[in-house]
């Protein structure tokens, strides 16, 4: 190989490697979408009041709905009744 094929060969490989830009690394292009997010609810009681909206953000803990709680305090009362006759024989 002639000299003026190795300084060739040498300026193009120099030009490939230094010539390209770095990609950053936090760089990306696109969307991140969910299309259903599934909630379950620990009793099967009505929902009397909804708290966001479709889109809406929420952050932790934060109330997404609100369900009727009577029929739930009715059963505790009763169990709470039944315990304190229990202990009191």
């Amino acid at each position: 190989m002639s000299w003026a094929n190795r300084i060739a060969t040498v300026c193009t490989l120099g030009i490939a490697v230094f010539g390209c830009d770095a990609m950053d690394d936090d760089f990306a292009v696109g969307t991140i979408e969910r299309e259903r997010i599934d909630l379950v609810a620990d009793s099967n009681e009505p929902i009397i009041a909804i708290s966001v909206r479709e889109g809406d953000s929420v952050v932790a803990d934060e109330a997404l709905l609100i369900q009727d709680d009577r029929r739930p305090a009715k059963l505790l009362a009763k169990a709470l009744a039944d315990r304190d006759l229990a202990l009191a024989r």
